[in-house]
């Protein structure tokens, strides 16, 4: 009966903690929704970056840079 109580407790942790819960997509790429694969990975649009892996959003780039 522990065991189970223990299992319930790590997967709402896992459920409810976003580094374990969402996919961390490549630099590039955004995940807002925060699904848990790569399909939930989206391409930054024109003018926008991501330049580190994991990012939820992708910025808006500055005067003067371009995102190719």
């Amino acid at each position: 009966m522990r065991e189970l109580h223990i299992l319930h407790l790590l997967a709402i942790v896992l459920l409810l903690n976003p580094v374990f819960g969402s996919y961390s997509c490549d630099p590039g790429y955004s995940n807002p929704s925060g699904g848990d694969s790569i399909s939930a990975c989206v391409i930054c649009a024109a003018g926008r970056y991501s330049d580190s892996s994991g990012s939820s959003s992708c910025p808006i780039c500055a005067a003067g840079k371009i995102n190719s």
